[in-house]
């Protein structure tokens, strides 16, 4: 049986020039007033942007694919330059973070990738406003603003962004809510925790400084406190969560509640642990959330900061090519997961308890765990 298929022409794409033929403007300002640009009239671009919905007119993705890859093929030519803000004393104090300075050195590789410079700017730079240093950046014409880790969790920022695109790095600027790029906490932490249980671990303590915990968007602790509820009543021990933290609070919390394994952003657990008489792994695990600084046989968590840094650089561009101006009605989040350090302080999974002096565990499914870099 043959089947007969009748020919039909193809139907044709609503192309920018259809759109400028019916709105009786050039090609030109219909490209521009369908990105936003802020040159267009508001009532031109709304007429536009209408013609262009009732005709069924969207960008076609080959075209679009075509002039990336054209883009790639080629050294990156000089575009415009970024601001780096800085809400810290004299733009400095950042500096001595390796975790700040790795976003700065990742956006800035991010940036000269993509044909941009990037620029250090500070709110608190001696005889500085947020309207000079705005006026500063207009007249440069820097368009676009990474917004620097701040100094202390839940921070608002004095400044007007309606001329800017922005992003900001963290969870600690609360206000104004600016679309950000941050370390997955929430995400690792669950990973963590389950990676320890598929360990053999089963006394799981947390020991955070609230003001770390601030930092992460209460992350830590939100995630920590989630996992718990899988465990056993009896295992589910409190979280030493308390805005300073010295030895002798870790130690009475410690002998209170018998961890067989501690999971930290500070990395001065180990030696207090040292100095009480506990050997890691051996008595104790030690799990690092600090990522930076932490010695090859630490086990734990590394943030991603290289990364997060580049990543913002890419979300920024792409709301300057939109024309993404001001504080954005809907907040975006883009989250990047840490990769795992295998360690020494934390035992095989093949170590039998009794090594610790915990006693033999009862046993529990294997959580088939795997960490992911993403």
């Amino acid at each position: 049986m043959v089947s007969h298929i009748s020919s039909l022409p193809p139907a044709t794409r609503p192309t920018q020039r259809d759109v400028a033929v019916r709105a009786g403007v050039s090609q030109g300002t219909v490209s521009l007033a369908l990105r936003r640009h802020p040159s267009i009239p508001k009532k031109t671009a709304e007429i536009v942007r209408g013609i262009a919905m009732r005709l069924g007119y969207t960008p076609d993705p080959y075209l679009a694919g075509l002039a990336s890859y054209r883009k790639r093929m080629h050294a990156p030519e000089f575009q415009a330059s970024l601001a780096w803000l800085s809400n810290d004393k004299n733009g400095e104090s950042w500096k001595s973070s390796p975790v700040f300075a790795s976003y700065h050195a990742g956006a800035l590789a991010k940036a000269a990738q993509l044909g941009y410079q990037m620029e250090d700017h500070c709110l608190l730079q001696a005889g500085m406003t947020p309207a000079r240093i705005g006026n500063i950046l207009h007249a440069r014409n820097i368009q676009g603003i990474i917004v620097a880790p701040q100094p202390r969790a839940r921070t608002a920022l004095d400044f007007n962004f309606d001329r800017f695109s922005a992003v900001t790095l963290g969870h600690a600027l609360s206000t104004p809510q600016l679309n950000l790029v941050a370390w997955n906490q929430f995400k690792d932490m669950g990973l963590a925790v389950r990676k320890l249980m598929n360990l053999g671990y089963r006394r799981i303590g947390l020991v955070v400084a609230s003001e770390s915990d601030r930092c992460s968007g209460d992350n830590w602790a939100s995630s920590f406190w989630g996992e718990q509820q899988r465990m056993r009543t009896g295992e589910r021990l409190p979280a030493l969560i308390e805005d300073n933290i010295n030895h002798p609070l870790f130690k009475n919390w410690y002998w209170r509640n018998h961890p067989d394994v501690v999971i930290s952003t500070m990395p001065d657990i180990r030696e207090w642990l040292a100095e009480m008489g506990v050997a890691v792994p051996t008595d104790t695990g030690f799990l690092s959330l600090a990522g930076s600084g932490d010695d090859a046989g630490t086990s734990g968590l590394s943030e991603p900061s290289a990364l997060i840094g580049a990543k913002a650089v890419e979300l920024l561009i792409d709301m300057l090519h939109r024309f993404d101006r001001g504080v954005p009605a809907q907040q975006w989040s883009v989250l990047v997961n840490g990769a795992w350090r295998e360690g020494r302080t934390l035992r095989d999974k093949n170590q039998p308890m009794e090594a610790t002096g915990r006693g033999r565990l009862e046993s529990r499914p294997n959580w088939n765990l795997t960490a992911t870099h993403e």
